[in-house]
């Protein structure tokens, strides 16, 4: 008898998706607010890439429960190294020019890899360290789960795996999926008053939820742009002005049978 599928495994794998789109939104979001020579798009060249005038950036999410840790043998590390690696040895990413994220809602152990891939900003970077230590993890992990991440690492040459671990830039105990969200809420009463940025909001949500989806399930269809993003953005926060009132396209198209409402009090009161 076949085993059951675990439905946290299926609930986390659905979370993990909600997470990659709010935080792509999000990430719009904060790139609109420093101009408009930009373009996003979803699971393209990553999870997130992205491209503006000083370069290219990719983005691996890892949303994991409270209390995980990514140590140096983890499989959400070594996943991501083999992406990125392919990347690399298929020649779809210039180095020089592609800063390299993973940002995980797990822990960073102290010493470890990830910790020594932090951003510059912490203090703590050391690349040749946290290089060590993950050729360290290769050569004794014996994760059967790693394997073929591992053989991927062993194609890179030692100048190659330096290049690469030096664009690579880990970011620990990011925000939740729930944190993006009332991250974007702030953001929204920002844009509108404060009574209306729910509803400004999931409007803007529904509408990237429908773009992302256009963009990943069309070859044609182009990833977001600056441009784009500025004018559903702008489009929405003026229908929240105070001498206007937003209207839902069903609403707009409703067609409502008078006879349906006859003898409603609001009827007999304004005949």
């Amino acid at each position: 008898m076949a085993d059951k599928p675990d439905p946290f495994e299926a609930s986390a794998s659905a979370i993990g998706y909600v997470y990659q789109l709010r935080k792509a939104l999000h990430a719009c979001v904060e790139l609109h607010g420093n101009g408009l020579d930009w373009c996003l798009a979803v699971e393209a060249g990553d999870d997130i890439e992205k491209v503006t005038q000083g370069g290219r950036t990719y983005y691996q999410l890892k949303h994991r429960r409270a209390g995980v840790r990514l140590t140096d043998a983890s499989t959400d590390l070594w996943k991501t190294l083999r992406i990125w690696v392919h990347a690399v040895t298929n020649q779809r990413i210039e180095l020089e020019e592609t800063d390299l994220f993973l940002l995980t809602t797990a822990n960073l152990p102290e010493g470890s890899a990830g910790h020594f891939l932090q951003p510059g900003t912490s203090g703590v970077r050391h690349e040749v360290r946290a290089l060590e230590l993950l050729q360290a993890a290769r050569d004794t992990s014996a994760s059967t789960d790693n394997r073929k991440a591992y053989e991927a690492f062993d194609k890179l040459s030692g100048e190659e795996k330096r290049r690469m671990v030096a664009r690579i830039q880990v970011i620990g105990n990011a925000p939740t999926v729930n944190d993006v969200k009332d991250m974007l809420l702030h953001q929204a009463v920002l844009a509108v008053d404060r009574p209306y940025a729910r509803s400004f909001l999931q409007r803007l949500e529904g509408w990237f939820l429908d773009r992302a989806i256009r963009q990943m399930t069309t070859p044609e269809m182009d990833a977001i742009t600056g441009e784009e993003f500025d004018q559903v953005f702008t489009d929405l926060r003026n229908q929240f002005r105070p001498e206007n009132l937003p209207i839902d396209d069903d609403i707009a198209v409703l067609e409502p049978d008078a006879s349906d409402y006859a003898d409603k009090a609001f009827v007999r009161n304004c005949t």
